[in-house]
């Protein structure tokens, strides 16, 4: 849309699919959610939003309203600049913006700079940007988030599963892999990097309501100047076959990612030589 925020859907009933990102300019109402991503699939929240929440900033609940209660990059902990609710929920400081978006045969692509509302928090933060490749046939949503700034961060990706309910899962292993799962639907994740990222799962809770907020975080621990992390998402039916997902470091600076899934195989390749990453993308019948 012209505000910068961005959508792309399969359909408009229960099982389609639709990933949506916001980026664009400071609203009032807004959460600290610039480069954060929703998806739905097969009649489940599988990356969640935390929706309305507390207008009240004494509430335990103002957290969902920043960063740490969104899907998004922190670094060294923290997401973009947000206020403290000192003037209720007017606007923030922060800004992105989409910097390229467009649609190819089987597959839609944006990405978002976001790195001046980091720089308010961070200064040592050059720049932040998330890369997003959506193909429904296969289906799968590929994410890479690059940060470059002039000291040594601890950079990481919050992925939170819908959980007000306590419905929702998460299943860790010890190969870069985790199932966020709902009951209808799963999403299998596999997350590398230019190191490798550990997982950990988190919750934010607030027993006076019930409510739960359950999402794991892929941390790259030694800190770097320079950090790419890249998310591969698969979504299915429950208790579906683990799909066969690959993320190689080819060189340097070369990524290849591989899905093979319903017949499908999905290959990209991702240059890393800059702010925003390079990307190639072929789909085939799997071999």
């Amino acid at each position: 849309t012209d505000l910068d925020w961005i959508i792309a859907r399969t359909g408009y009933n229960a099982e389609d699919m639709v990933l949506a990102m916001r980026s664009g300019e400071p609203m009032n109402h807004e959460h600290a959610d610039r480069n954060a991503l929703q998806f739905k699939a097969f009649g489940e929240i599988l990356w969640s939003d935390p929706g309305k929440v507390t207008y009240d900033n004494r509430s335990p609940e103002w957290i969902l309203r920043t960063a740490q209660g969104h899907n998004m990059v922190l670094i060294n902990g923290r997401g973009i600049q947000y206020h403290e609710g000192e003037e209720g929920t007017n606007a923030s400081l922060s800004e992105a913006k989409i910097v390229r978006s467009g649609m190819r045969q089987g597959y839609a692509f944006w990405a978002s700079d976001a790195s001046q509302g980091y720089q308010l928090v961070n200064p040592a933060v050059q720049s932040v940007t998330r890369t997003v490749i959506f193909s429904p046939e296969v289906p799968v949503v590929l994410v890479a988030d690059k940060i470059i700034a002039t000291e040594p961060c601890t950079v990481a990706t919050r992925w939170h599963v819908q959980s007000p309910d306590k419905l929702g899962t998460i299943s860790l292993s010890e190969r870069n892999y985790a199932l966020l799962g709902r009951p209808y639907a799963d999403l299998h994740m596999w997350i590398g990097g230019t190191q490798s990222p550990d997982f950990q799962e988190g919750a934010l809770e607030f027993p006076e309501s019930e409510k739960r907020y359950r999402y794991v975080d892929a941390t790259i621990s030694d800190k770097s100047a320079s950090t790419l992390l890249i998310t591969v998402g698969v979504p299915s039916h429950k208790n579906k076959p683990v799909p066969n997902v690959q993320i190689q470091q080819v060189s340097d600076n070369l990524w290849k990612v591989s899905v093979k899934l319903n017949g499908q195989q999905f290959s990209a390749e991702l240059i890393d030589n800059g702010i925003l990453p390079e990307f190639s993308v072929r789909l085939a019948p799997a071999k």
